[in-house]
């Protein structure tokens, strides 16, 4: 008796679990580059660091999509993103530019709605700065400089929208893994 009510206290404590994380977690996902440029896995939107070594302080680059490995640092709410914050539920902050202007880094602040901290997506994937709508947030061009390990990295800054800088302005939402 005592292991069937353990058994089904598991069952419920999975279930509720499942209620809980379910929607949240279908909701966070990966900025990931549309193109894979010269790393196969993917380019996402990233903080510099991992786990205990993260670096709040440093702008966010573009990194070695981490698939299959701890990867909670890496994920946006696509919840939020649709309301115009690129927000990463796993520090509670959102990706704000320096500045208005071309060149600009973006790095994670106190989410506070300013304009930048406004983002929006257009249907080819770019993703504008709501301060300076002309602006895309942009990988830097290569080559990809290594980060540990396997990963490689490069810069993320404002540029101007332009159809030569396409492929490394294109955005993707994905799930990890996929």
């Amino acid at each position: 008796m005592a292991m069937r009510s353990g058994i089904l206290a598991a069952a419920a404590l999975a279930l509720a679990w499942t209620c809980l994380a379910g929607p949240a977690a279908a909701a966070e996902l990966f900025l990931r580059l549309q193109a894979p440029l010269d790393e196969p896995r993917g380019f996402c939107l990233d903080i510099p660091g991992h786990r205990a070594g993260v670096r709040l302080e440093r702008p966010l680059h573009a990194h070695s999509c981490k698939h299959f490995i701890w990867h909670r640092d890496g994920i946006f709410d696509t919840g939020a993103f649709e309301r115009g914050a690129a927000r990463m539920p796993e520090y509670d902050l959102c990706v704000e530019a320096a500045s208005a202007e071309e060149g600009a880094t973006v790095r994670l602040k106190d989410c506070n709605g300013s304009a930048l901290q406004t983002w929006r997506r257009d249907p080819s994937g770019h993703v504008l700065s709501g301060a300076a709508p002309g602006l895309c947030l942009t990988v830097g061009p290569g080559p990809s400089r290594p980060a540990g390990a396997d990963h490689i990295v490069r810069t993320v800054r404002l540029m101007p929208c332009a159809a030569e800088s396409g492929e490394r302005q294109r955005w993707v939402f994905s799930r990890p893994g996929g």
